[in-house]
């Protein structure tokens, strides 16, 4: 059972075009070469040299994730 605590509960359940509206709505540029994983696939465990990201941040506490371009080379780095 999925809880705030255990993510192995949790699955991917965002299509192409709910995506799509994310990346329009909070200009999440291209060069992040974001991933959308397949249908129910876990987030956890965590996919090497990826961060996955819940969109239930961004509608319940109106979070955004600034990434900027100095944080992208490092982590692009590692």
């Amino acid at each position: 059972m999925a809880n705030k605590s255990n993510l192995f509960g949790c699955f991917n359940i965002l299509n192409r075009n709910g995506l799509k509206w994310y990346v329009d709505q909070y200009a999440i540029p291209a060069s992040l070469h974001l991933v959308l994983p397949e249908k129910d696939t876990r987030i956890y465990p965590f996919v090497p040299e990826k961060i996955g990201v819940y969109t239930r941040m961004f509608n319940y506490c109106n979070y955004r994730l600034p990434l900027t371009k100095f944080l992208v080379e490092v982590l692009l780095f590692h």
